[in-house]
């Protein structure tokens, strides 16, 4: 009996790395790219195959998609990922703010032109 229950210790302790090691995948690398919308420059980092499921990454206030730098490479591997900086942060374009005011509804509409621009047709959103 003992030697049933060495065994299973064994067998646990070496096969459970492999079962992990099957399981896990590598990152992609992480692309920096700025796409034009609405006359703006949208800085966006982009890393995963685009056949794979879209997670469109969105920043709060003050911040931007630098934010996300550790979380990009942990789902690349298994997910497209897409993370723009907000118009007026990060590297993205700062327009006067005299002359175009900084609401929520134009940076809605900057983040829908963004999306459009990409051709993402679906993706989840994380905020």
């Amino acid at each position: 009996m003992k030697i049933i229950y060495k065994f299973l210790i064994l067998f646990t302790v070496f096969a459970s790395p492999f079962t992990l090691a099957e399981q896990a995948v590598w990152p992609e690398t992480t692309y920096y790219r700025t796409v034009n919308v609405e006359g703006n420059d949208i800085f966006y980092r982009e890393a995963g195959n685009p056949d794979n499921p879209t997670i469109l990454f969105l920043h709060g206030y003050p911040s931007s998609s630098h934010m996300y730098r550790h979380l990009i490479p942990l789902l690349s591997g298994s997910f497209h990922v897409v993370v723009p900086d907000n118009l007026g942060s990060g590297y993205s374009d700062k327009p006067d703010p005299k002359e175009h005011p900084y609401t929520f509804d134009l940076l809605a509409n900057v983040m829908d032109g963004f999306v459009k621009e990409l051709g993402i047709k679906n993706y989840t959103v994380y905020m």
